[in-house]
C-alpha cells in the first residue's frame, strides 16, 4: 500500500502483524429498555511487527508487544416502541503498553 502525500513524499506500508491473546470478563445488567456493561480484561501482545518506508528509507519500526489491560464501561438503549432500533454508547480505557482512551456510538437497525 502506498500514499503520496502534498510534500511529494512516497510512503509504503509492508506489512503490520500480531498475535494477541485476551482474557477477562463483562457483566451487564438489564433492563426493560437500558442495559448497562462494565469490562475488564488482560492484553498480551506475542510479536508485533510493523515495517514501512517514506522515499524507499526504512521507518523504525516500533515494537508492539507487551502487556495491557482494558476497562470499559457503556450503555445500551432499546426504545420500547421499536423493538429493530438499538443505540449503543461505550467508553473503553486502555493502560500498560497500549494507553489510551476510546469512546464509542453505534446506531443498529435490524431489517
Amino acid at each position: 500500500m502506498a500514499f503520496l502525500w502534498q510534500t511529494g513524499e512516497i510512503q509504503r506500508h509492508r506489512f503490520a502483524a500480531r498475535q494477541t491473546r485476551r482474557q477477562g470478563s463483562r457483566h451487564d445488567r438489564r433492563r426493560k429498555t437500558l442495559s448497562a456493561y462494565a469490562g475488564v480484561a488482560y492484553e498480551h501482545e506475542f510479536d508485533g511487527k510493523a515495517k514501512a518506508r517514506i522515499d524507499g528509507d526504512k521507518i523504525e519500526a516500533p515494537k508492539l508487544n507487551g502487556d495491557s489491560g482494558v476497562f470499559e464501561l457503556g450503555l445500551t438503549l432499546n426504545p420500547a416502541n421499536n423493538k429493530r432500533l438499538t443505540l449503543d454508547l461505550g467508553i473503553q480505557g486502555n493502560t500498560g503498553k497500549r494507553e489510551g482512551v476510546t469512546g464509542s456510538f453505534r446506531v443498529n437497525y435490524r431489517f
